[in-house]
């Protein structure tokens, strides 16, 4: 039995992570600077800890995790959220007490920054679309003239959940020029909109090894870009473009990425979260996953680790966002059949707290969003998020 500190657990997948962490019969401290946070309530976690923000006061949030680390010998940090840059950049403090499940900051970045993820890819030879990056609006126009196509893709090179991303065709660009602010310190990122479907993957590695994997695509979102339903497939190509940029960064820890698929079978990565996405709820029922954190091992198939067609919903916003965004009879059945038959992400039977607590959580987040006057989605990680600031 490993003693293990999560931290981000103010997120859905982070709950159903824990939650498979005591099934395997680990012992579980859940860390957050939200309070509260979903988990804190799960029966499945042993402590809780509130600490300080790792965004405004990271030294004190460091110095936090050490004396946790000591005072309960914990054996592995796993961060799942957006602390992990943070934490990324602290390595050096926190190694001499614990195993942190993560790769030092300067190397995420390289896969966070969506203008570096680009390039990165481009020297390991992998499909990216091409994107071009600018730092004042004077610099715009030469930029979209070496982009092909006529729509693109426009979006800050540190951003989540598609907040500020703009798809729009080059015609149309003068009304929306008062939404691209780019700067020296808030670059933006230009990029050629790849026509195609969108999917997405989660993996864990470890010293450049895939040791578990899923690859989904998700019918429903929050907004523009957060999925709230999850339903796994099989892509060869994309398994392999993963291995290569595992093998060749030599990664340790968790990779997500969104692609499209264009109408000739490439996938082209648009963009990468080096942590815990909801393609882990896709994982979290297998032993597997557990293992491929815990002790590094993997299948003899760690592509094939959940079933093709095994579905995941977060069922509350699935329920909104849903009935708001449907578009044919179709796609009627369709949520129909996740809103019955998937696997909820939040509610469980044994474990009901959390299902009320996420409640509290999100009307918190969402008074800070009007206080703060920024997108609700923005609100959820405001104490967390890492924008390059050191890097």
């Amino acid at each position: 039995m490993a003693t293990v500190i999560v931290t981000g657990s103010r997120a859905p997948v982070a709950l159903d992570f824990i939650r498979a962490l005591k099934r395997e019969g680990h012992r579980v401290i859940a860390v957050e600077s939200a309070n509260p946070f979903v988990a804190e309530t799960s029966n499945c976690v042993d402590r809780v800890y509130h600490v300080p923000s790792p965004r405004f006061k990271r030294q004190e949030f460091v110095s936090s995790l050490i004396k946790i680390i000591r005072d309960e010998k914990v054996d592995l940090l796993v961060p799942t959220c957006e602390e992990i840059f943070h934490i990324g950049e602290s390595l050096d403090e926190l190694r001499p007490h614990v195993e942190v499940f993560c790769e030092p900051t300067e190397k995420l970045n390289l896969l966070h920054n969506k203008f570096k993820f680009t390039k990165t890819c481009e020297e390991m030879g992998l499909t990216v679309p091409k994107s071009v990056v600018i730092t004042s609006l004077s610099e715009l126009n030469q930029a979209l003239a070496s982009i092909p196509g006529d729509r693109i893709v426009l979006k800050p090179e540190y951003s989540r959940f598609a907040a500020k991303t703009l798809v729009i065709a080059k015609s149309d660009i003068g009304e929306h020029l008062k939404d691209i602010t780019p700067s020296q310190t808030q670059k933006w990122v230009v990029q050629q909109c790849v026509v195609g479907h969108e999917v997405c993957s989660y993996s864990v590695a470890f010293k450049g090894k895939v040791l578990a994997s899923v690859i989904y695509h998700h019918e429903f979102t929050a907004g523009q870009g957060a999925g709230v339903s999850f339903e796994t497939i099989r892509f060869k190509a994309i398994d392999q473009w993963i291995t290569t940029l595992s093998e060749k960064m030599n990664f340790t820890g968790q990779l997500a990425f969104d692609f499209i698929i264009d109408d000739s079978g490439i996938p082209y990565a648009i963009e990468c979260n080096p942590r815990m996405t909801s393609g882990a709820h896709l994982l979290s029922e297998t032993k597997s996953f557990i293992d491929s954190i815990i002790t590094k091992t993997a299948t003899p198939s760690p592509f094939e680790c959940a079933p093709v067609g095994y579905a995941a919903a977060l069922k509350i916003p699935l329920l909104i966002h849903g009935l708001m965004k449907m578009k044919s009879l179709k796609q009627f059945f369709y949520w129909l059949r996740l809103m019955i038959f998937s696997k909820d992400a939040v509610f469980s039977a044994r474990d009901v707290r959390p299902t009320l607590t996420q409640f509290t959580m999100y009307w918190k987040f969402y008074k800070l969003s009007r206080e703060r006057k920024i997108k609700d989605s923005e609100a959820i990680t405001f104490d967390i998020e890492w924008n390059g600031n050191s890097a």
